[in-house]
């Protein structure tokens, strides 16, 4: 997708056909900066079999119809990280967007956001996002920027977060997502450790626990923030020099972790010493492997094979 989609029911299309998933973690493509306040978005980060009961209730109910429903929940958010620039947040609703380009990457497992934009001040960069969920370890999600700067030189300021105030979807016009399913999932504690941070989360009534540690390969400042952890840095940056740093996220859960905090927090910094190199490096040749089996040649259009 090299051309900006704007209007608000083709960006939320486009956060599904570009989500990230490796059958444990998925994560639908939200902006990391957020959209402006009127947008409608489904900001969602989910963990195969993680659920919640919920009741089902009918107009008329008969005998056999069920009470209950498990319900996939929407788990702690750590798709958050905005880029000040000289005062002004990045943003695809502010300033110039000389250019954008969006792109699934089914051979090597990523997705990419390409813009070259310019600042409402002026100021000229490009910066490329990179994310990945994990095949080698399926509890890792990797979010890697690389912003260059063409003409400003100045300092950087990023704020990158932990949110476990997440709530499902829902649609009052529509029962399969309807209004008394939407806060399904509650923090128990926040935790920081030197460079990381955890939020632990539990279900009420299937009574299922799920921990998130983030962490960054750069130097950040780390601070809790209501039911948030969120962590900061300042980078200066001259005209013609590229600055990048990656977030690294763990997603752990009861179901297949005895103790998923402190699993977790075992397996970020394994993650983070590896570096982004390594991974998407190891993302490829994992793919490399699938594809040797599942590609399909469609003869004549290789357009539609591609």
């Amino acid at each position: 997708m090299n051309r900006w989609r704007t209007d608000n029911l083709t960006l939320l299309v486009d956060e599904t056909l570009l989500s990230t998933a490796n059958g444990y973690i998925g994560l639908r493509a939200n902006f990391e900066e957020g959209y402006d306040d009127d947008f409608d978005t489904i900001r969602g980060t989910y963990i195969n079999g993680f659920y919640e009961l919920v009741d089902l209730t009918y107009a008329e109910s008969a005998y056999g119809f069920p009470k209950t429903a498990q319900k996939i929940v929407n788990v702690i958010d750590a798709q958050s990280i905005t880029i000040m620039v000289d005062g002004e947040m990045f943003s695809l609703f502010s300033g110039e967007i000389i250019s954008v380009e969006r792109l699934l990457n089914i051979a090597e497992g990523y997705i990419l956001r390409r813009v070259e934009w310019r600042s409402p001040k002026g100021h000229h960069l490009i910066i490329e996002i990179k994310r990945m969920t994990s095949f080698e370890q399926l509890e890792l999600v990797l979010i890697d920027y690389s912003i260059s700067s063409i003409d400003f030189t100045g300092t950087i300021s990023i704020a990158s977060s932990l949110n476990g105030d997440v709530y499902n979807y829902t649609d009052e016009n529509d029962p399969r997502v309807a209004k008394g399913h939407t806060k399904l999932l509650y923090v128990d504690s926040l935790k920081i450790k030197g460079s990381q941070g955890t939020i632990v989360a539990k279900t009420k009534r299937s009574n299922l626990k799920m921990a998130t540690t983030f962490g960054h390969d750069i130097d950040m400042t780390y601070t809790k923030k209501g039911n948030s952890i969120e962590a900061k840095a300042e980078v200066d940056i001259k005209a013609g020099e590229t600055f990048a740093f990656t977030k690294y996220a763990i997603y752990t859960d009861s179901i297949r972790h005895r103790g998923p905090a402190k699993d977790g927090q075992k397996l970020l910094p394994h993650a983070i010493v590896k570096g982004k190199i390594y991974w998407f490096a190891t993302q490829k040749a994992y793919l490399n492997q699938f594809w040797k089996y599942a590609h399909i040649d469609i003869l004549g259009d290789r357009f539609v094979e591609e």
